[in-house]
């Protein structure tokens, strides 16, 4: 783009206005092409092969930096431009609003917000203004009134108003709509997942135990529109409602009682849901621009309670679990004025081999449903009451409904993952599987009480345990390897003494070369090494028990070959502490998990070194003999014991 050229001006205050006019469109049209550029550098660093999260984070705020920028230039234009809007013209004129409205010709605006934000409409239509003014001549004012906005397409539909500043008489309109594309230079949000538990709720009608006339009945019918809804959504999000409540006692359709015609009374609550992660308050999402209608009846006679416990339902590999009858919930339902008594109980036990039988495929490999997953006895519980309590738990849980978070002797409510199942047949693994204890899960609902709705589950332990042949091995092997150590060591000590005795020898032969009268007449050395290290009574307490890391979530055990791990250590919190449906095996707990190995590798080296070290302190050489020499035609004998 090179460089722009105004050409001066006749030195008219009128001329000054219109070459600032054109100054500020040139600007303008400087930034259409730095927001271009910004453009293509992003879809560039967005095609990247193995951008990261990161990355793509830091290209967000260079960009939002960027449009910061160009957001307070426009408005530094938009002030440039209002510094004469009010003032009149000194040169005369022959411009008519209906002259200046048919310059304009907008037929897309830019905006710094995505289509569907809230203020996406204003700064479109704010835009468009700025742009229709740089079209028309000074002394006229322009605005744009829109009449729809659609934010998926982003198309803005409105009409330009052209006003002489001079002459408020001067203006003109469009006759119709002008089309005009909006676009965005940010893309539209990821949508939260409370979006999506939103669309869950479908609540159209509520039912009340108050009359529709009566002052509490609002309260009433938003309480149970939010208890409604709030069974729609998962657990860990909290729904709420806001809005309005009318009574029409004449309005609806007559019924005929008695042969005489009545009138039906109707209660109309309109509003919005909002529906709130618990655990994240920025995942929140609420019902856009339109409010929900629900219709409000009265009923003396209604469906006060009902509960439904099932220990394990939804799918696992191929398998469809609630349609196995062996899984079939305890169900308790209490209907004022028809159940007899004040409450319903109702219990549905589960044995250890509602699996087997059930055949399921995985990666083309058949197996039996009871010999990848094992469950311990667990119980069922529902229970119905006429003054509107619900309650269901199931797991861990007596007939009475009593919870034992440690597992009870009759329902322990264990769950065993054989993984093994999973993995191709080979010898280096022969166990490996993920057992969870005492999982038991609670919820409990009082109708017409706020707030009341209560869900919490717990599981008394989680642990991954691989057995492997390999692992056993390990101690055998050690103490074998540290074995020949020691006797390689010691076998090295007994080539010393005739080192020793080669230097000395050498050092007498010296001794003759130099000294001619002397002779050596006998040499009797001998030697031997040995160590008081016992690498088995070393290493017998190592491997007799389990080996633990520094903070007991890793347990190293070569009695039984194993390797396991407590995954309740291997998280930020305990497991039951997590929110329903989180993914166990992320990659927090894949690297937790691989730091722990490497804390185990450690700890085992270290035993190694200190056993070694012992090893080599503790081997001893012992070298005895005799040496005579003779000194020359003297014939006496010189003794020298070492």
């Amino acid at each position: 783009m090179g460089m722009p050229i105004i050409t001066p001006g006749t030195g008219s205050r009128d001329q000054a206005i219109t070459d600032l006019i054109q100054s500020v469109a040139l600007q303008e049209t400087a930034l259409s092409h730095v927001l271009n550029a910004e453009g293509e550098k992003m879809q560039a660093i967005i095609a990247r092969p193995g951008i990261t999260a990161e990355e793509l984070f830091t290209l967000n705020k260079s960009v939002n930096k960027m449009l910061n920028a160009i957001t307070r230039l426009e408005m530094i234009f938009q002030s440039k431009l209002e510094l004469f809007s009010d003032q009149e013209s000194t040169t005369p004129t022959t411009n008519t609003a209906q002259l200046d409205l048919d310059k304009i010709s907008v037929n897309n605006v830019v905006i710094n917000v995505p289509l569907t934000d809230l203020t996406a409409q204003s700064i479109a239509v704010t835009n468009a203004v700025i742009l229709a003014r740089a079209q028309i001549a000074p002394g006229f004012t322009v605005n744009f009134i829109p009449t729809d906005y659609d934010p998926l397409t982003g198309i803005l539909l409105g009409r330009y108003e052209v006003i002489s500043e001079s002459n408020p008489t001067d203006r003109a309109s469009d006759s119709t709509d002008r089309t005009i594309t909006v676009v965005s230079l940010l893309p539209e949000p990821e949508p939260v997942p409370a979006e999506a538990e939103l669309a869950k709720i479908n609540v159209t009608e509520v039912t009340i135990a108050v009359p529709l006339s009566d002052v509490t009945a609002e309260t009433a019918a938003i309480d149970q529109a939010i208890a409604d809804a709030q069974l729609l959504v998962s657990p860990g999000y909290d729904v709420s409602f806001t809005g309005n409540y009318s009574y029409t006692a004449t309005m609806f359709v007559a019924l005929m009682v008695n042969n005489t015609d009545v009138n039906t009374p109707t209660g109309i609550l309109t509003g919005r849901y909002t529906v709130t992660n618990s655990d994240n308050p920025a995942d929140t999402a609420t019902d856009p621009s339109s409010d929900r209608t629900i219709n409000v009846l009265y009923h003396e006679t209604v469906i006060v309670s009902n509960a439904k416990a099932q220990f394990m339902g939804g799918s696992l590999l191929d398998s469809t679990l609630g349609n196995l009858a062996e899984l079939a919930p305890a169900t308790a339902e209490f209907i004022t004025g028809t159940t007899p008594g004040t409450s319903v109980v109702d219990t549905a036990k589960i044995d250890t081999s509602v699996l087997s039988g059930n055949q399921v495929n995985v990666a083309g490999i058949d197996f039996d449903l009871g010999d990848f997953l094992k469950l311990g006895a667990a119980n069922q519980y529902a229970n119905a009451m006429e003054n509107g309590f619900a309650r269901a738990c199931a797991g861990a849980v007596n007939d009475s409904g009593v919870v034992n978070v440690g597992g009870l002797p009759d329902y322990p409510a264990d769950a065993i993952i054989d993984l093994k199942q999973l993995i191709p047949a080979n010898q280096k693994i022969t166990d490996a599987q993920l057992t969870f204890g005492a999982i038991n899960a609670d919820a409990s609902f009082s109708l017409g009480v706020p707030n009341s709705l209560m869900r919490d589950y717990s599981i008394g332990g989680a642990e991954l345990r691989i057995v492997s042949p390999l692992l056993g091995n390990f101690a055998n092997e050690t103490t074998s390897v540290f074995a020949g150590i020691k006797d390689d060591v010691v076998v090295a000590g007994n080539d010393i003494p005739e080192i020793i005795g080669t230097a000395i020898r050498g050092q007498l032969k010296d001794i003759e070369d130099i000294l001619p009268y002397l002779s050596i007449v006998s040499n009797t050395l001998v030697a031997d090494a040995s160590s008081s290290f016992d690498v088995n009574n070393a290493l017998l307490p190592l491997f007799s028990q389990p080996i633990l890391t520094e903070n007991d979530s890793m347990t190293y055990d070569a009695n039984f070959n194993s390797l396991s791990t407590d995954l309740n250590r291997q998280t930020s919190t305990t497991i039951d502490n997590l929110p329903p449906n989180t993914e166990l095996f992320d990659s927090e707990m894949t690297a937790r998990l691989a730091s722990e190995l490497n804390k185990m590798a450690e700890k085992l080296r270290v035993v190694e070194d200190t056993i070694l070290d012992k090893i080599l302190a503790e081997i001893f050489i012992n070298v005895e003999g005799h040496i005579t020499l003779s000194a020359g035609g003297a014939g006496e004998a010189l003794g020298l014991d070492i």
